[in-house]
C-alpha cells in the first residue's frame, strides 16, 4: 500500500511539474501528463513490441480492450492486435467491428484503433476485474 501512494504521488509531482514549466503546446502538455498518470493493465504482457493479454477468461472483444486500455492514446493497428490476438483473423474482425458500431473503440485517421470515453468506461466498471492477473 505504501508503494502504491509513493507511486501516484510521484506522478503527481512530476505531472504538477511539467504543467507548469512546460513552455511548449497545451495539448502536447496534456497528452504527456495523461500517459505519465495512466496506469498499465498487469493482465497484458509486452515482450518485443507484442502484446499479450495473459488471462486466458476473456473474450475476442475485452481482449481488445484490455490491449487498448493498456496502449492508451498511442493505440493499435489491426496487424497489431492481430498478432496480439490469439484467436481467428475473422473474429477479432468481427469483435472490432462491434467494439466500433457501439462506439467503445475509435479507427483513427493514423490507422491505428483507440478505446473511447464509453470503452475506457466499460473497462472500469465490466471488466475491472480482468484488469489484474488471475488468482
Amino acid at each position: 500500500m505504501d508503494s502504491t501512494l509513493v507511486v501516484g504521488l510521484s506522478r503527481w509531482i512530476i505531472s504538477e511539474i511539467l504543467r507548469i514549466f512546460w513552455s511548449k503546446d497545451r495539448d502536447e502538455i496534456a497528452k504527456v501528463i495523461r500517459e505519465i498518470t495512466r496506469y498499465k493493465v498487469p493482465s497484458v504482457l509486452v515482450m518485443d513490441g507484442r502484446h499479450l493479454v495473459l488471462r486466458t477468461d476473456c473474450t475476442v472483444a475485452e481482449e481488445i480492450l484490455l490491449l487498448l486500455h493498456n496502449t492508451g492514446e498511442a493505440g493499435m493497428t489491426r496487424q497489431m492486435i492481430g498478432k496480439s490476438v490469439p484467436k481467428a483473423p475473422a473474429a477479432v474482425s468481427k469483435a472490432i467491428k462491434k467494439l466500433g458500431i457501439a462506439r467503445e473503440i475509435l479507427h483513427k485517421s493514423n490507422d491505428r484503433y483507440v478505446l473511447t470515453p464509453k470503452g475506457a468506461k466499460s473497462v472500469r466498471e465490466k471488466l475491472s476485474g480482468k484488469l489484474r492477473l488471475s488468482d
